[in-house]
């Protein structure tokens, strides 16, 4: 599971994230909360790359935007059909650890992936 969004906080907002990959008996945690880093993202049509560092080592992402359906997107006062997601990503995945040995590689060929909303502010604030 792997999430980024702007995060309304008080006044403001901030950039926050959430990856929590299971394997090796293990649930492994790159995220906000845990001062994990994030070393590059990258969103276009085709495709997102998201490359982070933390606690448990290094994890790269690269997932295949299909295209999906139309979900039912939460705003202030109701409910809009304009998110398109989809359960038939493609995601290739990397975990490593500090010193550079890989612990996980592999493709899920079944991948939910769903991206919305600001996306260029999004980027803005890595």
């Amino acid at each position: 599971m792997a999430s980024v969004a702007i995060i309304p906080w008080l006044r403001g907002s901030f950039r926050g994230s959430v990856v929590g990959l299971r394997h090796g008996g293990r649930l492994h945690r790159c995220t906000t909360y845990n001062r994990s880093r994030e070393r590059s993202l990258t969103i276009d049509d085709d495709r997102v790359e998201w490359s982070m560092e933390g606690p448990d080592g290094r994890l790269e992402l690269e997932a295949e935007r299909v295209r999906g359906g139309l979900l039912h997107a939460p705003l202030r006062t109701a409910m809009r059909q304009r998110v398109e997601g989809t359960l038939d990503a493609r995601v290739i995945i990397r975990h490593t650890d500090a010193a550079g040995r890989v612990l996980l590689e592999g493709v899920g060929a079944c991948a939910g992936l769903e991206v919305f909303g600001d996306t260029a502010r999004l980027l803005a604030l890595r």
